[in-house]
């Protein structure tokens, strides 16, 4: 897979991936993790792993930031109009474990962050991935955050900043045992991994079909498959497609009106 190839899958992810801050008293801001925006139906929200939403449940806002090279979009969203559904949430992981959350967005939020990202249609979602393959190669992708990368606060243009840095890794799905995915991450990264992946729970795991010809790539489908939920050495475990509609998606629709 070309650089190109993966500057295309960034660009098109960044649209619907963010990235979840706190502020801190003096400190700036701090990682709490990574989400990704969904629609499911009528309600629109951020779908997290759930040790991720306990960090900032007892929050009145949490700071967005928008995964686009070349700029900061940083906003800051007030949740006290939002509901958070944690459907299981852990400090010990194990395979039978569930770890996902849904930030339900108020209708001006959900706007606001609509003028700027754009929602993943869950059904439309869930059709592709059980539907026909499209055309060319596959690679699996985790895009979120990490706090290791982040750097010291800074003064600019009068306001408090807190740089935060993004990553895509490609992978490979290894092993499905209930509803959870072991992604291990390809040879070619691993000089470049961080220490630790702590931010990027939270964050989707994404399959992406390419083709390339003659030098170009052409991105010919992409869907979400999972969420990061912790890391072992090199891989990282997802939620897979399985636990997000068996359990979050129909979770949401009997709690939560349309």
């Amino acid at each position: 897979m070309t650089k190109d190839v993966m500057g295309a899958i960034v660009e098109q992810l960044s649209h619907s991936a963010v990235g979840l801050i706190r502020r801190v008293e003096d400190k700036g801001s701090e990682v709490v993790g990574s989400g990704v925006l969904v629609r499911i139906d009528k309600r629109r929200g951020i779908l997290t792993a759930g040790h991720v939403a306990e960090l900032f449940k007892p929050e009145s806002d949490i700071g967005w930031v928008r995964f686009t090279s070349g700029s900061r979009h940083r906003t800051l969203l007030n949740l006290t109009d939002a509901q958070t559904l944690i459907f299981e949430s852990s400090s010990k992981w194990t395979k039978t474990d569930a770890d996902l959350a849904f930030i339900f967005l108020g209708p001006e939020t959900a706007s606001s962050v609509e003028a700027r990202g754009v929602f993943i249609n869950m059904e439309l979602n869930q059709e592709k991935i059980e539907g026909a393959s499209p055309e060319g190669r596959c690679v699996d992708v985790i895009f979120g955050l990490v706090k290791e990368y982040s750097g010291k606060p800074f003064i600019e243009d009068g306001e408090f900043v807190s740089d935060m840095r993004a990553v895509a890794y490609a992978g490979d799905i290894r092993n499905k045992e209930n509803g959870l995915y072991e992604v291990e991450l390809r040879e070619s990264d691993l000089q470049k991994l961080p220490l630790s992946f702590g931010g990027v729970s939270g964050g989707g795991l994404w399959r992406v079909y390419f083709v390339e010809k003659q030098g170009e790539g052409e991105i010919t489908g992409i869907m979400l498959a999972g969420i990061a939920s912790w890391e072992q050495g090199k891989t990282i475990a997802c939620q897979g497609y399985e636990r997000i509609y068996q359990g979050l998606v129909l979770g949401v629709r009997e709690k939560l009106p349309q």
